[in-house]
């Protein structure tokens, strides 16, 4: 418990700065920018290979939110190195109702690192999250061009039928609605 006070205190906010999808040979590439101030930028890759998915458009505004709450879902891997306090998203737009999902989300997905670094910690106390821009339809990716200096990279490949079953069902079931 120690040790998560000193790094809340010293790492107050992990920013969600940014994310890009494209497609490039025969892969679709999202990229996920992080920062944590005083600290490091980074970026997370996932790379899909197309192989038989139908993927029209990257530029399509549902595959774009899709991806922006997976880059959320990302955050939770990375946010725990620091525990901020806050996280800030710049590149997306929660609602209330949205935020509270992602403090349950936080707070029940990281209940075994709770547990095994004896943090004892109320939901409501766990994380702040903070979205810039509510109400704002920003799926531009504006700020890729600004952060592609002093980026480190994790790169993760999914090459697996299943994930590419899944991420093509996800988008079909989503452009149905």
């Amino acid at each position: 418990m120690q040790k998560f006070n000193v790094l809340r205190e010293k790492y107050k906010e992990f920013i969600y700065k940014d994310f890009n999808i494209y497609e490039e040979n025969n892969n679709i590439i999202i990229k996920y920018f992080f920062e944590i101030p005083g600290l490091t930028k980074f970026e997370s890759t996932i790379t899909i290979e197309k192989r038989n998915i139908e993927f029209n458009t990257v530029e399509d505004k549902l595959v774009k939110n899709m991806v922006f709450n997976l880059g959320m879902v990302e955050a939770i891997s990375y946010w725990k190195s620091v525990c901020a306090q806050k996280l800030i998203v710049e590149c997306g737009s929660l609602d209330s109702e949205q935020i509270e999902f992602f403090k349950k989300l936080f707070y029940l997905g990281l209940g075994e690192f709770r547990y095994i670094n004896n943090i004892v910690i109320e939901q409501n106390n766990f994380i702040e999250i903070i979205s810039k821009n509510v109400g704002v339809d920003i799926y531009d990716n504006s700020q890729y061009n600004k952060m592609k200096g002093n980026i480190k990279s994790a790169t993760r490949k999914f090459n697996s039928n299943r994930w590419r079953k899944r991420l093509y069902s996800y988008i079909k079931s989503i452009k149905s609605i």
